[in-house]
């Protein structure tokens, strides 16, 4: 209470939708959302069990003030029964986030099926405008176990199908989305492939196993079970170039939860998310400013700048109280301290501590840095690829500006459209730079650069002496007083003593930096004091003494190197010490002859190291060192350079090599400095060594590493787990990144040319490396093609040597694709082989630059060579094309004055997500575009509003038919815009029956209150208020709104039935209609109804038990309540109905009630103490997947005499939820029961509890005797199939496994691979014959995987005709299974009834029919499968057959066939017109085009064969049309003006239901002359869609009809409408016993009621 007032606190605990977890500091910059996974909650599954700590809310925000961080929590429990699944759950969490400010940036964080959730919603967001802003403002997203290739879900789905009673659920659904190998993931994963850019993806997965779920003997499901992979290593990651893969150590399920904030993986999460973090940061600096458009945002991810901050930690730091003397010299007080721009270059010779002097300096700025200032650096390392170009510099420079700068737009607008490609060049860099300097509004910009002399000539040609020369222009723009900067750069670059760079910096102010006597004192002395212990006091300081009286004028260098030579003394003396020193030249060249001469006098394998170390594009740590090292030109595996192998560790490596190389804290290994990288370098001192073959040791690596890459150990027969081998094999991911970088030119592969071809060749191979080093290609078949594989990673010796095309050369489409991977080039080669007259382009490259390319290539293609046709399909893919669509369509589309719009482009164009619009603008701008109804239909149904519009105004003259109309009703994302468009400019559509409807059920009042005002005379038919009555979402104010405007409405039975059904406002209908109709019947059939509405069923049943408490029930209604609803409705139903009879059916069903059984059952027996419980009740209640222990105790506590036999006893063998405990129960309670081979077989084949009852059946009954029958259902179990078999093997290891069983596991649809590989470890005998092999090819789900494990335990199994067969015809796999027995056995035979039964499979046929006439060009095909082909498929196999096999013969079964395809059939008929002009036409098949198909059929059909006898079944069959019908008579009557219309033909248009009226209109205004019949009246009657509508027709121009008894005994059996009309005209009726009959028969009720009341 809250003074007078109640307030009223709703607590939600499960934290649904998005749920704040901490109050951000400032401005928000960026919204942090966490998923949780399946089953999970939203606040608990990310908090730590032993500290309690929830990471989210108690460690993130202290490391993100400005950042806001929620939790999105949704209901995905496997134990809801709520019918909503993973769509519901991504439509939900859209339109839960908050786009208030787009700009807003979103960091997602995922845990399982939360990962596939926010992937979901992100395909949504793609295609939806009112989303698409969370699309843009995804940054990153932190998959933690996300099951990208499915996860183990075989346990769970037990679990659900254990508590939902067997019902399939949606959450069994769910699971079934997430198995491994899903379609639904392979779909997404495909959806997911232009999503990835610019943003970053950070993939953990689990290293440790988890348990599965298991029944206790409480009944209860816990993680109990054994050990598993529950999401794979591999499933967990995308394998998308730039995604992080970082492995975790724990299980699936702790993957989430920190212990403390300095948990590694926590610690790794923030990192990372600092880098994702930096714009929007840029986007925080002004408020004015607005963030960068979707172009620039692409720009900046696609700046990559390098890890820099990597290298840094690695320079060592200055030793305490070195350096601090340049802090205090005025050269560089005057440059930190001046207000205007200042430079200052550090010149000094090698070794003189440039490199820590940059470090310190960098250290220093950042601890002194005031407000408003920024500060830039890059430390240049020739000693690692990404650190040594002028673009890399100006990639992080560019970078680090943008990212501190509150006019980052500004800055990026005149670059925007740039493709993110030309960054390589160093020019655009500049200009970024520039214009980031000078917009930038701090005041001042410190700008550190280390290293000038290490950068090297980029790509392009550009010398680094470039970026000299402009920085140098820079300073001389920002002293300008005319043209002043609005930020101070302060440049401090540091170089050694180089003519070129310092003459190119002439005029900045200089400083010759040597080493200072003080700070060699102090670095000798720390450096003597790091001596190993064998060095005692007095020797180290003598060292010391003696370095510094030779250090006199030296470098920090020389002191390093000549200490680590002193290390290496074995056995240290003074007068070792001192020979050391003496022997070690102050001047470095002499200094490093020395060493690389004692290192040539050593062994190979120092040589190869220094090779390694130098010449590697990165550093290389110690294991990739060994494993290179070991590899010899002939290894041919791992074991086979064992011989060969050294363990490296850092003291090893001292002990070698300590005075030249070092190994850093991550164990890289590198240089000590850059000048001995220099040294060896300029003086060739590797080239002509012997284990080199006198080649350049670039060669030598590349050649290591191609050896490497063709390791037998990488030829496997599976996928292959890449981050496992990676760990095997140390090199791999060195030598599939880096081995072509060590390849200058295409003129040095002559030096490898064998090894080149091993690496390219084998499409496996080649697959392998690829995949290793990310180079992802357009699609999964293109890695098989090495320059698909060149172009993407941009290998351009690789891609020049395999892309010189002769003259002659037919470029293909494969070409074509692999040439615009390589993007900008790409393109400009492709444009150069259009320009070509000496080059061809087949068919299909046509097609592909339609599709890819711009339209300047298609511009010099169709100009160059002028017999290149454009056909339907280069326009069709012409509409695909994603970037060029309209501009590719304008080239096309040049010159030609008209244009046919068929409903294939609109098709095309429809997919087209990105450029649809514009390609559709282009298509609606052509002056003379010509549509066919289809295509309009179609165009309404998948374009917006404003397509719409556009069409209307190009085109006001068409006719807006039902079909059209229809499909606006289907658009389902904006029909009703589009409905509204259509009712406003077309208030006189002709609406029929069928578009009322879909309306009716699909949209709210809104769209029919316009329909109903434009169209007030419709018709409210029964199917028109039954369509009302079944929409879910608006369905009460629609019905409102219909019976306002029509009061007289019929409410029938149907109608009440669909609503008592209606899921979503079921009982707002209800009690619509029970207080507007009050007299309503309430019937079975809708008792039942509401009794099977799982959402609303209940809420309908209380209504109607409340307000027609005199309901009629019947057995059957009273037995579906009992099974399906709690006590409280049985209560109230005994209550208004006590005389119900409690009949055996009734208490089988209450004791089969999963939900409340025992509840039901306990009233039933109280209000019925004397109900008679026989075994049918008894085996339902040991059935009961969840109650069945609690009513079975009940039942034989109540019944202690019940009699237990066997049917009772499988029952519970069989229940696969709690099985286990009724087993139990009845075991304790019967302990000399009987257990069967029935019994056990039932448990053997329990998918959920099998293993559960099957170890409790063998615990209590250990002499059960194992036979056959038993192990075969639990091989195929799909549930616990492989538990319940591994419990059998273990307590009976003599088990025979005959070919039953395993034929049984290789048709195991679920769990056949896992059943089928324990029987092959435990019995690897066991013989493979047709039949299992048979069975796996059938095998809808599983059959890819368990048929490539039979192929590689068993590789010379015979692939025979029946095996093929199956496959062909499996709608599942079948696919998958037929591609992998044609790519294994490449000379299967196909023959007739493989053929025959790819044809039969309607789920895949298409997909496998394709397969076999692409592979199998060849292939025989008969009549009955040319037949078959035509009524199951579309008209895109057809076209495919007749292209392969074009001497087929259309006959008439064939065109009898292609009338009968109900889907497809109007386009393969037009084919086969169009193809066979000549085709014999018979009666029969003309009366089925004539029936079944549009005008437009029946046009081709009359011009291709126009000596067609149009005789009387023909026009019987037109009559009878009920889309068409009026337009394939009007049609006939005007081709062929003297056909007589007869009886049978007039009879024919009365009972049509479609389009009855409209055709006896049409024939009655042609042949008024026509005697109608009583045939014809009766058929009217009887015609139950349309009958009052033609008899009034028939009345109006026939007022003297005859009305018979047996047209009025049709009328009694048809609705009630039509007996009104009867006998409001002919009042004179006489009502006889046949009449009487037929309405007694007529379950619409009302035509008895009016009878009785008018007679």
């Amino acid at each position: 209470k809250a003074g007078t007032k109640t307030v009223v606190l709703s607590v939600d605990t499960h934290f649904y939708d998005l749920t704040p977890l901490n109050k951000p500091e400032g401005e928000i910059v960026a919204d942090v959302i966490a998923v949780t996974g399946l089953a999970g909650h939203a606040f608990g599954s990310w908090r730590d069990r032993g500290s309690r700590a929830m990471w989210l809310q108690d460690f993130l925000p202290q490391d993100f003030k400005n950042v806001r961080i929620m939790s999105y929590g949704y209901n995905s429990s496997l134990g809801s029964d709520l019918n909503n699944g993973l769509l519901d759950f991504r439509r939900h969490l859209l339109s839960t986030e908050n786009t208030e400010g787009k700009n807003r940036h979103i960091i997602f964080v995922a845990h399982s099926l939360g990962g596939i959730l926010i992937l979901q919603a992100l395909i949504q967001a793609k295609g939806r405008s009112a989303h698409k802003p969370i699309l843009d403002s995804t940054r990153a997203i932190f998959f933690f176990g996300t099951p990208h290739q499915g996860l183990r879900t075989a346990e769970l789905e037990a679990m659900v199908e254990d508590l939902s009673g067997g019902v399939e659920t949606s959450r069994l659904r769910l699971l079934m989305q997430l198995r491994e190998n899903s379609e639904f993931l392979e779909t997404q994963r495909e959806a997911l492939a232009d999503i990835w850019p610019g943003r970053k993806i950070i993939s953990f997965y689990e290293v440790k196993k988890t348990r599965v779920v298991q029944k206790s003997t409480e009944q209860t499901y816990q993680r109990s079970g054994e050990l598993v992979d529950m999401v794979k290593k591999v499933s967990a990651q995308l394998y998308i170039p730039d995604e992080y893969r970082l492995p975790v150590e724990r299980n699936h399920t702790e993957l989430v939860k920190f212990h403390t904030r300095g948990d590694s993986t926590y610690q790794s999460v923030v990192n990372h998310m600092r880098q994702f973090y930096s714009l929007a940061v840029c986007a925080l600096a002004s408020k004015s400013i607005l963030e960068p458009s979707e172009s620039q945002k692409k720009l900046i991810e696609a700046l990559n700048a390098p890890k820099v901050d990597a290298f840094i930690r690695n320079v060592e730091n200055a030793a305490n109280g070195t350096f601090t003397w340049f802090l205090e010299e005025q050269t560089f007080r005057s440059w930190t301290t001046a207000k205007d721009p200042s430079s200052l270059l550090i010149i000094g010779a090698p070794g003189q501590g440039k490199t820590v002097l940059s470090k310190f300096l960098l250290q220093h700025l950042k601890e002194k840095k005031q407000k408003n200032v920024m500060i830039i650096y890059f430390f240049c390392s020739d000693r690692d690829d990404s650190l040594k170009t002028v673009n890399s510099l100006l990639r992080s420079l560019v970078t680090q500006l943008l990212c501190g700068s509150a006019q980052i737009r500004k800055i990026l607008k005149p670059f925007e459209k740039n493709p993110a490609k030309s960054l390589d060049s160093d020019d655009t860099l500049w200009e970024m730079f520039r214009a980031a300097i000078k917009d930038s509004h701090h005041n001042a910009i410190y700008c550190l650069i280390n290293g000038l002399d290490e950068l090297e000539k980029h790509t392009d040609g550009k010398e680094p002496t470039m970026l000299l020369l402009g920085l140098k222009e820079l300073f001389a723009a920002q002293t300008d007083p005319i043209s002043p900067q609005s930020s101070a750069l302060k440049f401090l670059g540091t170089s050694r003593q180089i003519p070129e760079i310092v003459n190119k910096l002439r005029g900045l102010t200089c400083f010759d930096l040597k080493a200072k006597p003080e700070d060699l004192k102090i670095f000798v002395h720390q450096r003597i004091s790091d001596l190993p212990e064998s060095f005692g006091d007095d020797l180290r300081e003598r060292a010391e003494r003696l370095l510094l009286d030779e250090a006199k004028g030296t470098f920090f260098l020389w002191v390093s190197i000549v200490v680590k030579r002193l290390e290496n003394i074995d056995f240290p003396t003074v007068a070792g010490l001192k020979k050391t020193i003496e022997e070690s030249s102050t001047d470095l060249d002499a200094l490093y002859n020395d060493i690389f001469h004692q290192i040539n006098q050593r062994s190979e394998f120092a040589q190869k190291l220094v090779v390694w170390v130098v010449y590697g594009k990165r550093p290389l740590t110690l294991r990739e060192l060994e494993a290179a090292l070991a590899t010899q030109m002939d290894s041919k595996n791992e074991d086979f350079k064992k011989d060969h192998k050294t363990d490296l560790t850092p003291k090893s490596l001292a002990s070698i090599l300590g005075v030249i190389l070092e190994t850093t804290a991550e164990r890289f290994v590198r240089l000590i400095h850059q000048s001995a990288k220099d040294f060896i370098i300029d003086r060739n001192l590797f080239v002509n060594s012997s284990f080199g073959a006198n080649i350049d040791p670039n060669i030598y690596i590349a050649k290591v590493c191609m050896t490497y890459l063709n390791f037998d150990d990488f030829k496997l027969g599976h996928k292959p787990e890449i981050e496992a081998l990676k760990r095997s094999h140390p090199l791999l991911d060195y030598a599939a990144r880096h081995w072509y970088s060590h390849i200058r030119d295409k003129s040095e592969v002559k030096h490898c040319f064998d090894l080149l071809l091993q690496i390219i060749t084998p499409p496996s191979t080649l697959r392998f490396w690829s995949t290793v080093a990310s180079i992802r290609p357009r699609n999964a078949n293109s890695r098989n093609h090495p320059l698909d594989v060149a172009t993407n990673a941009d290998i351009e010796w690789l891609a020049s040597y395999l892309l010189s095309l002769p003259s002659g050369t037919t470029v293909t489409e494969s070409m074509v694709t692999e040439a615009l991977k390589n993007w900008m080039k790409g393109s400009e080669q492709l444009e150069a082989f259009a320009a070509r007259h000496d080059v061809e382009f087949n068919p299909k490259a046509v097609r592909t630059v339609a599709e890819f390319a711009s339209e300047n290539i298609m511009e010099s293609l169709l100009r160059t060579h002028l017999s290149v046709e454009v056909t339907l399909e280069v326009i069709k893919a012409a509409s695909a094309n994603k970037t060029h669509g309209s501009g590719m369509m304008k080239v096309l589309l040049d010159g030609s004055k008209t244009f046919q719009l068929d409903a294939e482009i609109i098709t095309a164009t429809s997919s087209n997500f990105q450029g649809r619009m514009e390609v559709m603008g282009v298509f609606l701008d052509k002056e003379e575009v010509t549509m066919d109804e289809k295509a309009v239909a179609l165009t309404i149904q998948n374009f917006s509003t404003e397509v719409m519009k556009l069409l209307l105004s190009a085109h006001p003259d068409i006719q807006i038919t039902e079909p059209i109309v229809t499909a606006a009703a289907g658009n389902w994302k904006s029909g009703k815009e589009v409905m509204e468009v259509l009712l406003s400019t077309h208030p006189d559509i002709q609406i029929t029956e069928k578009a009322v409807a879909t309306i009716a059920e699909k949209f709210d009042d809104g769209i029919m209150k316009r329909l109903l005002s434009t169209h007030p005379d419709i018709q409210i038919t029964e199917p028109i208020v039954m369509a009302a009555a079944g929409n879910v979402e608006s369905g009460k104010e629609v019905m409102e709104l219909l019976l306002s405007t029509h009061p007289d409405i019929q409410i029938t039975e149907p109608i009440v039935t669909a609503a008592a059904g209606n899921g979503g406002s079921g009982k707002a209908l209800m009690e619509l209609l029970l207080s507007t109709h009050p007299e309503i019947q309430i019937t079975e059939p809708i008792v039942t109804a509401a009794a099977g509405n799982r959402r609303s069923g209940k809420e309908v049943m209380e209504v109607l038990l409340s307000t027609h408490p005199d309901i009629q029930i019947t057995e059957k209604a009273v037995a579906t309540i009992a099974e399906k609803f709690d006590d409280g409705i049985m209560k109230r139903l005994l209550s208004t109905h006590p005389d119900i009879q409690i009949t055996e059916p009734i208490v089988t069903a209450v004791a089969g009630n999963w939900r409340s059984g025992k509840e039901v059952m306990e009233l039933l027996l109280s209000t019925h103490p004397d109900i008679q419980i026989t075994e049918p009740i008894v085996t339902a209640a040991a059935g009961n997947g969840r109650s069945g222990k609690e009513v079975m105790e009940l039942l034989l506590s109540t019944h202690p005499d019940i009699q237990i036999t066997e049917p009772i006893e499988t029952a519970a063998a069989g229940n696969g939820g709690s099985g286990k405990a009724v087993m139990e129960l009845l075991l304790s309670t019967y302990p000399d029961i009987q257990i069967t081979e029935p019994i056990v077989t039932a448990a053997a084949g329990n998918r959920s509890s099998g293993k559960m009852v099957m170890e409790l059946l063998l615990s209590t009954h250990p002499d059960i005797q194992i036979t056959e029958p038993i192990v075969t259902p639990a091989a195929g179990n799909g549930g616990s199939g492989k538990a319940v078999m591994k419990l059998l093997l273990s307590t009976h290891p003599d088990i025979q496994i005959t070919e039953p069983i395993v034929t049984a596991a290789a048709g195991n649809w679920r769990s056949g691979k896992e059943v089928m590989e324990l029987l092959l470890s435990t019995h690897p005998d066991i013989q493979i014959t047709e039949p299992i092999v048979t069975a796996a090819a059938g095998n809808r789900s599983s059959g890819k995987m368990v048929m490539e494990l039979l192929l590689s335990t068993h590789p010379d199994i015979q692939i025979t005709e029946p095996i093929v067969t199956p496959a062909a015809g499996n709608g599942g796999s079948g696919k998958a299974v037929m591609k992998l027995l044609l790519s294994t056995h490449p000379d299967i035979q196909i023959t007739e009834p493989i053929v025959t039964a790819a044809a039969g499979n309607w789920r895949s046929g298409k997909e496998v029919m394709e397969l076999l006439l692409s592979t199998h060009p060849d292939i025989q095909i008969t009549e009955k499968a040319v037949a078959t082909i035509a009524q199951k498929f579309n008209d895109g196999i057809m076209k495919l057959l007749l292209s392969t096999h074009p001497d087929i013969q259309i006959t008439e079964p064939i065109v009898t066939a292609a009338a009968a395809n109900g889907r497809s059939g109007t386009k393969v008929m037009e084919l086969l017109l169009s193809t066979h002009p000549d085709i014999q036409i018979t009666e029969k098949a003309v009366a089925t085009i004539a029936q079944k198909f549009n005008d437009g059929i029946m046009k081709l059909l009359l011009s291709t064969h126009p000596d067609i006898q149009i005789t009387e079944p023909i026009v019987t069959a037109a009559g009878a049309n009920a889309g068409s019908g009026k337009k394939v008579m009007k049609l006939l009557l005007s081709t062929h003006p003297d056909i007589q219309i007869t009886e049978p033909i007039v009879t024919a248009a009365a009972g049509n239901g479609g389009s009855g009226k409209a055709v006896m209109e049409l024939l009655l205004s042609t042949h008024p002359d026509i005697q109608i019949t009583e045939p014809i009246v009766t058929a009217a009657a009887g015609n139950w869609k349309s009958g009052k509508w033609v008899m009034e027709l028939l009345l109006s121009t026939h007022p003297d009809i005859q009305i018979t008894e047996p047209i009025v005994t049709a009328a009694a059996g048809n609705r009630k409408e039509v007996m009104e009309l009867l006998l409001s005209t002919h009042p004179d009726i006489q009502i006889t016993e046949p009449i009487m009959t037929a309405a007694a028969g007529n379950q619409n009720n009302g035509v008895m009621e009016l009878l009785l009341s008018t007679h």
